[in-house]
């Protein structure tokens, strides 16, 4: 019987993302494959709007999407999914503020085998822990000044605390059979469920391009974050920064100071959430490519973008940056990066000769690869290990059916 594969996504799906998921692929290897996107259960339609208002072409809009809008229609076709079907849980860590126990909860009514997954590991705050959804939620509250504001956002960790328990010591909520995750940092995130009998499935980080070869050609690499575009930021209802035209002047003047240090030009690599009208930053934009064009980069200049883990994992040198007019989320996402990959961030309006150089000079702990990006036994390409994995699940629910009749 054909394998179907479904990918439910709480959070509306980018091209980008899908990219790495890869649903047509895995329609390749012989999986009946569908995507559900319950996103319009969790955010409004301005929310969504915001989210792709970046670009017409950001939004996930293949054959074999499957949009719902109501819990009764995704109660009622959780309910039809036949035991041949597994479905990858894609919201479960990747989004730690959406409640989707009511979800684990039909799972659990109806026998329904799935697998959640984490792409990439919660970075280590500065002076503390990872940044994990608690994080996330304590962080939101203690910065707000009134009380009465913080009560829903208080009210939502204590019910997400109790479901959690719940989840761990009851058999109320279906648990996972498997759980897909990147370096001995996501094998220690996911421990808790690998301790409830959960399998967990290591992988190489989706987001480093591990083939890259270096190349002669010698460029300048700045990693564009669609600042003042962010499309999770619009989703969440934060901005990025406060003075959209000041953080563009301050960037082109980086970027003057590194090329005069290096003699090398700055290319801008754009990963699609925004496509620009105007360029905002009188240099070369390519669209798409970043990974590509880091093999050709003698120093890769950011602030917080999963993409410049391709910097880290090939030892590149990384100009991390922080701006004054970035609000205090997003220095915090560059504060934690830093702080994840061992590096520091300089303001864009403090940067020197001296400061280029000592980046050049900069190296990454191996260490960190095997932590955050890929343990070290790990070998094949994530997508043949996450297949593998999917057609042993599914052969033991063959197995056991046979068993049983």
């Amino acid at each position: 019987m054909k394998g179907r594969l479904v990918f439910l996504s709480c959070v509306p799906m980018t091209t980008i993302f899908a990219r790495k998921v890869a649903p047509e692929w895995f329609e390749q290897k012989g999986f009946d494959v569908e995507v559900w996107d319950v996103s319009s259960l969790y955010f409004s339609d301005a929310s969504v709007r915001g989210y792709f208002s970046g670009s017409a072409k950001l939004q996930y809009q293949a054959g074999n999407r499957i949009e719902f809008s109501t819990k009764a229609q995704l109660a009622l076709a959780i309910e039809k999914l036949s035991s041949n079907a597994v479905v990858i849980h894609l919201s479960r860590h990747s989004s730690p503020c959406v409640n989707d126990y009511w979800i684990l909860r039909l799972f659990k009514v109806f026998s329904i085998r799935y697998a959640i997954l984490q792409f990439e590991n919660a970075m280590p705050v500065p002076g503390g822990g990872a940044l994990t959804g608690w994080h996330y939620l304590y962080q939101r509250i203690s910065s707000l000044d009134r009380l009465f504001a913080a009560l829903p956002k208080l009210g939502k960790v204590m019910y997400f605390k109790v479901a959690e328990l719940i989840l761990r010591h009851t058999g109320y909520f279906a648990r996972p059979s498997m759980a897909i995750g990147v370096g001995r940092a996501g094998r220690k995130a996911f421990d808790r469920h690998l301790k409830l009998g959960t399998a967990f499935v290591s992988i190489p980080s989706p987001a480093v391009n591990w083939e890259m070869h270096e190349v002669s050609e010698s460029i300048c690499l700045f990693v564009d974050e669609s600042i003042g575009y962010a499309p999770d930021a619009k989703l969440s209802g934060y901005s990025t920064t406060t003075d959209l035209d000041k953080y563009y002047s301050n960037m082109k003047n980086v970027f003057e100071r590194v090329e005069n240090a290096t003699g090398k030009k700055v290319v801008v690599g754009a990963s699609g959430k925004v496509e620009y009208e105007n360029n905002p930053y009188n240099r070369e934009i390519v669209y798409g490519k970043t990974l590509d064009l880091t093999s050709k980069a003698c120093i890769v200049i950011g602030h917080s973008s999963s993409a410049l883990y391709q910097s880290v994992c090939f030892n590149k040198p990384i100009l991390l940056l922080h701006d004054h007019t970035f609000t205090k989320e997003k220095k915090s996402h560059v504060d934690t990066f830093g702080s994840g990959v061992g590096i520091s961030s300089f303001d864009t309006v403090a940067i020197s000769d001296e400061t280029i150089n000592h980046i050049l000079d900069q190296g990454v702990d191996r260490n960190l690869i095997y932590d955050l990006f890929r343990e070290q036994e790990v070998e094949e390409g994530y997508l043949e290990i996450i297949h593998k994995a999917l057609m042993q699940i599914l052969d033991i629910s063959n197995r056991s059916k046979i068993a049983n009749i």
